[in-house]
């Protein structure tokens, strides 16, 4: 299943989502569709001491993918979800 709606997070001018499989390309837009898939279920949390540009620090959260052409697993970081709050006018307290 593809999900897709508006965003307002943006890279050199082309719309983003929130999150993209990468195996089976399926589309969460926002961080509400990715929380709200019942075909993804969250595995756990993998901690990172080094501030690596790629996950800005905060560690990763590690999700699967389950439905019935994927599987995989899908690695978020934290800070993701904070900056993505706080963009949709939230405070990241939440």
């Amino acid at each position: 299943m593809e999900f897709r709606c508006s965003n307002d997070e943006t890279t050199n001018g082309v719309t983003m989502p929130f999150k993209r499989c990468s195996l089976c390309d399926a589309v969460w837009e926002t961080r509400d569709e990715f929380l709200g898939d019942p075909d993804l279920q969250l595995n756990g949390y993998q901690f990172t001491s080094r501030n690596l540009t790629q996950y800005r620090g905060g560690g990763l959260l590690l999700y699967t993918h389950r439905n019935r052409s994927c599987g995989t697993t899908l690695a978020l970081s934290v800070r993701k979800f904070k900056e993505n709050v706080i963009q949709h006018g939230g405070t990241g307290e939440e």
